[in-house]
């Protein structure tokens, strides 16, 4: 038996950032500022987000599977997509330290 994250990416948040403030995102700073470092390791590695995301949940031990919310047939594919390119040791290290409170 294993464990299925289910979740929804907000693919905007990084602009949101300047459009809101974050009692309207009801999203602590911190997680705000995990999400911007996260861009910049997305980017870093020619990667989005959303494959950072995919693949570092479906590394977890014991994750069975992943289901990330979609609103349309273009994030239905974004998302299949994420999953064919997992992630490294060293890939997945650098996320990890970025938000040490995240469960492994």
């Amino acid at each position: 038996a294993g464990t299925v994250s289910i979740w929804t990416v907000a693919g905007r948040l990084k602009n949101v950032r300047f459009a809101c403030s974050p009692d309207a995102l009801k999203m602590p700073e911190e997680r705000l500022d995990v999400v911007e470092a996260l861009a910049a390791i997305a980017e870093k590695h020619g990667r989005t987000v959303l494959e950072l995301a995919i693949g570092w949940l479906s590394a977890r031990p014991g994750c069975a599977s992943v289901i990330a919310g979609a609103t349309s047939p273009e994030q239905i594919r974004a998302n299949a997509a994420a999953g064919e390119r997992p992630l490294d040791a060293d890939l997945l290290a650098e996320i990890d330290a970025i938000a040490p409170g995240l469960p492994s």
